[in-house]
């Protein structure tokens, strides 16, 4: 089973194995820090897709390099950058920076996982779909397409039931990975057709308020 997985459509984690990069900065990050500015979302796109300096994102964002510093290093103090580089350009320092992604899957892994340490792949995944999803609505391109996904659909299950949905999503994610790689051929035919897009899929222990619960989940 899928635990949580980050993938950036460039290297296709197997199924089984885990590729772990804790980091505990990145639990405490604010989602609400990333998502306070447009331009601070674009630049953390910009550099989950790349690795790039602040000056390299002004001029592909259309803003003012200090400008676009100032939201970088907001980043880097959420941790959701790093800096991986300083080159140096005549008399002055040019940082390089990427985005932290911290993905796994495997089920065995996870258990071995400690809560804090689940809580930073979170963090780190959560990071990436807000950005998307920011952007999207931002750009008013959420809802171009009449068949678009979004559900939400709160229940409850008992242990077994949880476990059967958790395969489906794994189900799911893996067959979304066989449509992409049929499509991938006909996009070669033909490059116009490629339509961008982000898949996402969410299972989780909801929290419930106690004056809610149902006397059954009392007992």
């Amino acid at each position: 089973m899928i635990r949580a997985v980050f993938y950036d459509g460039l290297q296709m984690p197997p199924r089984g194995k885990i590729q772990v990069s804790a980091r505990p900065s990145a639990v405490e990050a604010s989602l609400a820090v990333l998502a306070a500015h447009p331009t601070r979302i674009q630049a953390f796109i910009y550099l989950s897709e790349r690795e790039a300096s602040p000056s390299e994102i002004a001029e592909a964002l259309g803003e003012k390099t200090n400008y676009v510093n100032n939201h970088v290093k907001k980043l880097e103090e959420i941790g959701a950058i790093e800096l991986v580089d300083e080159l140096v350009v005549g008399n002055r320092v040019k940082k390089i920076y990427r985005a932290v992604e911290t993905g796994f899957s495997g089920t065995e892994e996870f258990e071995k996982m400690s809560k804090p340490q689940r809580e930073v792949v979170t963090m780190s995944i959560l990071r990436f779909i807000l950005a998307d999803f920011s952007a999207a609505v931002g750009a008013r391109i959420f809802d171009s397409r009449p068949d678009r996904s979004l559900l939400r659909y709160p229940d409850q299950v008992d242990d077994q039931g949880f476990r059967e949905i958790s395969e489906l999503h794994d189900d799911t994610f893996f067959k979304t990975r066989e449509i992409v790689a049929r499509a991938a051929n006909r996009i070669a035919k033909d490059p116009n057709s490629a339509i961008p897009f982000t898949a996402t899929t969410m299972l989780y222990e909801r929290s419930v308020l106690k004056s809610l619960r149902s006397p059954l989940t009392e007992s």
